[in-house]
């Protein structure tokens, strides 16, 4: 029940709600739940603002975006720093349209100074070596591409080591990452199941505001190459750290393939999921 409380905190109920975002989005948290809602334009990069209504009034709640997996936003499947922009950029537009009148928040008077910036609050910063020992971790991860072709390159994923308080706490120690995944075969009537690990040193002084996050390539998995491969997979997270023991973390249902129809029926008609001319180097143009 706590942890669910740090995912979500409730706002409050307006009798005369403003202006939203007109289409309602479905969210999905990193916790399994999913929250269709409007966007609220108080949105930003750092909250996602999101408002349900009541007969006369409005529920509005707020959530980090390092607990949202994906948002399904004007018949698109989102992730990342995709659905952050997509979901800022229409709150920006919901604001426009408000008449000044309506705000729920206090406005400024017309002068030359920016208008007000709604931010998260200042996490609290890393203890660098505290003698606090690491009781629990956050970890997110999504799909990334880190070069100049257009072929996915691999995850990345956000770490962040917390104290029996909730607060991120610096340690050396050791990550060890187990990716899952399942490819479908013509001569199988079950899919079959392939593995990927990856193990990462960490310091201290590499955290940055109680995070560490890791860049983490396909080399046996190439889930971009082929529809065959299941969208989905898990990765497992482990964390050792001297005197604080073994902390782990598994992540399922993790996208490790796009959501691209385009390529899917281009793959179907010609067997390969790249356009003529498009710069895909590490995925070469082969039959599945």
């Amino acid at each position: 029940m706590r942890r669910f409380a740090k995912l979500l905190t409730l706002g409050f109920l307006l009798l005369a709600p403003p202006a939203l975002a007109a289409d309602p989005v479905v969210v999905h948290l990193a916790n399994g739940a999913r929250v269709k809602a409007e966007i609220d334009p108080r949105s930003n990069a750092s909250q996602l603002w999101l408002s349900t209504f009541l007969n006369r009034g409005r529920i509005s709640q707020v959530v980090s975006w390092d607990m949202v997996r994906q948002i399904e936003i004007d018949g698109q499947i989102l992730e990342g720093a995709a659905a952050c922009a997509a979901a800022t950029q229409r709150a920006r537009e919901a604001l426009q349209d408000i008449a000044p009148e309506s705000h729920p928040w206090p406005q400024m008077e017309p002068s030359d100074t920016p208008p007000r910036q709604f931010e998260a609050p200042a996490r609290p910063p890393a203890r660098p070596r505290s003698t606090a020992k690491v009781q629990a971790m956050s970890v997110s991860a999504y799909l990334a591409n880190w070069d100049q072709d257009s072929a996915i390159d691999g995850l990345e994923v956000e770490i962040t080591p917390l104290d029996s308080y909730g607060a991120p706490v610096a340690y050396d120690g050791v990550v060890n990452l187990t990716l899952q995944a399942w490819k479908d075969s013509p001569h199988a009537t079950r899919p079959v199941q392939r593995t990927e690990r990856w193990t990462k040193s960490v310091r201290a002084d590499q955290f940055e505001h109680g995070r560490i996050v890791f860049r983490l390539p396909f080399r046996v998995l190439r889930p971009g190459e082929s529809s065959l491969w299941r969208p989905h997979g898990a990765l497992l997270v482990r964390l050792t750290v001297p005197g604080s023991g073994v902390i782990e973390r598994t992540l399922t249902d993790l996208r490790i393939r796009p959501f691209e129809p385009m390529r899917d029926g281009l793959e179907a008609a010609t067997g390969r999921r790249y356009f003529p001319g498009e710069n895909a180097h590490r995925q070469a143009w082969s039959p599945r």
